[in-house]
Formats: structure tokens, sequence, C-alpha cells
């Protein structure tokens, strides 16, 4: 890896126009790719607004009616390339290589010996890549890699997706080696088993290889939502994420077939404590957890939860209320109907739970909340809530 730079703020002595040779994208997702695809399918979804306190709030808008849409798409076995644990995937067809687009979601590709794409290159990728991996596999592999698959949320949005769909394309556990990435969370192999994989199936190689995969099938989403936000400074509204209605619906049904968990309506008010939590944590943590005791609200920590106590707990929710972070993924195994309120640090605008909560079947609250600084950012920052905010929202939720 190369030394971290602002890529459009290079230094004088830094130019990549004459690095390597420029190397064209194709993305799998639209009508016009020209690699084989054993599926292909888009959907589109219609978001209500979400209930905001105080709806005045800078970046409320963002919460507001969207329209969006989802393509995914499933490539026949094409021989690819994964950089690890960069996560950018090439593809080769034709004699020719070419970047796997959605595959640049998340990537460290820029600081790859192999990759440069900056202000020097006018934005285009180019490569010095010589074709010489670390490993090579020559069985039919399953890529539904993605880097940050050792977090929960991602595991659940970018990883397990891939998983579904090409289940729902045909293929048997056994019919090919699954790549998942490393392996080392405690969900991460129960949550496979789910849709019959084990074991035996997973394809395991070093976690910081360039691996050869003679022949891959690879799997790509992509949500274009117009309210345009993620993070402070990306507008783009484009993910490369599995939001589909069908897979939560489907995760959702396997886990509670998988666990005997009976389909009722929840009853249950779920409180989520980040207190163990290495960031952005709730500075009054114990007056707000005053309020919502009083109301009713039970405190719980997922992370020190086994997987199937995750499941069966938020199988009997009505109402989650948590700070935003990764224990809101839990939302998917709350029967639909359920209220899922997120205390979000004002200027994050991070809207992965506003579009997981509906498409769960769920209505999404937001109470925004006083950021405190952080060296890293507000995704890190602590954050106040103020009392007065959650009294009007337990009037809300408690009734």
């Amino acid at each position: 890896m190369i030394a971290p730079y602002h890529r459009d703020e290079l230094p004088d002595d830094v130019d990549h126009s004459t690095f390597g040779r420029e190397i064209p994208q194709i993305t799998l997702t639209t009508e016009d790719c020209p690699v084989d695809r054993i599926r292909r399918e888009s959907e589109t979804f219609a978001f209500v607004p979400s209930t905001v306190i105080p709806s005045n709030t800078p970046g409320a808008q963002i919460y507001g009616q969207c329209d969006a849409k989802l393509s995914h798409a499933l490539s026949g076995p094409v021989s690819t390339t994964l950089f690890l644990p960069d996560h950018a995937a090439l593809i080769e067809f034709d004699g020719r290589q070419n970047l796997l687009h959605e595959s640049i979601w998340h990537t460290h590709l820029f600081y790859s010996e192999h990759f440069r794409n900056d202000r020097s290159t006018k934005w285009n990728w180019r490569t010095v890549y010589d074709g010489k991996p670390d490993v090579s596999i020559p069985q039919l592999v399953m890529n539904c890699y993605h880097r940050f698959s050792y977090q929960y949320f991602h595991w659940f949005v970018e990883v397990m997706p891939r998983v579904w769909l090409a289940s729902r394309s045909g293929f048997k556990p056994r019919d090919a080696l699954w790549f998942l990435g490393p392996l080392t969370q405690p969900f991460q192999r129960p949550s496979l088993e789910l849709f019959g994989i084990y074991p035996s199936d997973i394809c395991d190689v070093p976690d910081t290889a360039i691996v050869a995969f003679q022949r891959a099938t690879n799997a790509a989403f992509a949500f274009d939502e117009p309210l345009g936000t993620l993070r402070p400074s990306f507008t783009s509204g484009k993910y490369h994420v599995g939001w589909s209605k069908d897979y939560l619906n489907e995760i959702r049904d396997r886990a509670y077939f998988a666990l005997k968990v009976p389909r009722i309506s929840g009853d249950k008010k779920i409180f989520i404590d980040r207190r163990k939590a290495t960031h952005r944590k709730i500075v009054n943590q114990e007056a707000v957890i005053n309020e919502v005791q009083k109301a009713g609200f039970e405190i719980i920590d997922p992370g020190v939860m086994d997987f199937a106590d995750q499941i069966r707990c938020f199988s009997q929710a009505r109402i989650i209320l948590a700070p935003h972070g990764a224990g809101l993924t839990n939302v998917i195994w709350a029967p639909p109907g359920a209220i899922v309120a997120e205390f979000m640090p004002i200027g994050l605008n991070d809207v992965g739970y506003r579009f997981l909560a509906p498409l769960c079947g769920h209505k999404h609250m937001v109470l925004f909340c006083k950021v405190f600084s952080h060296e890293l950012g507000i995704p890190y920052a602590d954050i106040e809530v103020d009392l007065h905010d959650v009294r009007r929202l337990m009037k809300i939720l408690v009734k």
C-alpha cells in the first residue's frame, strides 16, 4: 500500500498520468453490460417520509419522500481476480481486463501498489498489474466478498444479499465454493447455515492475497435514490448494497423457521445500549435510560448476545430505539409493523436504517442529537440526547 494522500489535492511531485495503462470499468447491473449474466432484475420502491424530531434540524430533508430503484445481477462464470483486502475485482473476457464497477464500492484500491485513480489520472483508473496472483482457484466460486464483512451491518446488507441472490438464481450450497472473506465473527457461520452453507462449502484464502478465480460468479447490487446523502460531503445517492425487500423477507423467514420462532406480533419495547462501544456513545446515557425505562423499555446490548438470541429477542419487538449503529441491523428480525427510532448525530445523515427499516416493513423515526468533536469526524463522535426531545418521542411511541 502506498502512503495515503488526498487524491484531489496531490503533492506537486505526484503525477500518475503515465502510470501503467488505463483500465476500463464494467457495470454488472446495467442493461448493456457485455458480460454474460445468469440473472438481472430491477425493482422500485416508494419510501414515505420518516418522522423527524426536531423537524427543523439541518438534514431533516434527507428523510423526506423518496423513490428509489434497486438493480441486481449475477454474472456467469468468468475469470475474476480479487484484490484483498482492497475489495476491487478484475474480470477478464475477450482477452481484456476490466474493473468490476460495483466492486469499487468501499475500495482501498486507491492506495494499492497496482492501481491509481486521482486528479492526475483525470479520475480514470490506471494499473500496472501483471496478472500474477498469489493464489489461484480452479473450481467454480461464488464471489460474495465485501471488505467490511466482519461488521454486523455490512455482513447483512453487503454479503448475505449476494448469498441470497445466488440461491435465488438456483445455486445450491454444494454447486460451488463460496468466497465470503475471513469468517472471524460469531454471527457469520450461523447466518450462512440459514442458507445451507457449511465450512466444507467455503473457500478460504489469505486475507491479504491477490486471488485468481478461474471461474467466478459475481453478484452485484446498485441502489439509487434522489436524497443523495450517506456521509458528509458524499452526495451521490448511489449505493451498492443489497437493500432488497425479497431478501430481507427471506432471511427473516429462514431465521424464524430455523429457530422455531412463532410468527406473532411483538410487544417488546427495546432500547439498544452502546455503553460498551468504542465510539458514538451517549454522554448523558444514564438520564436517557431513566426516561426510556419509565416508558417500559427493556435495555439490551446485542454485542454480548449470541446470534440466535438476537433473533429471538428482536422477533418480539414492537418498538426499537437506539443510537445510530450496527445494533439497529437487528430490525431485520423484528416482525413487520415495528417502529424503529434512531438517535442521529446532527450532520451525519447516514440513511442506512432510513431505508432498511421500511424495507423490512417498519416505520422509521429520527431524533437528531448534539455532536461532540472527534478526531476521526462525525461518524465517530459522541452525542448528547435532548431529554425534552426524548419525552416528546416517548409520547409518540408509547400510546
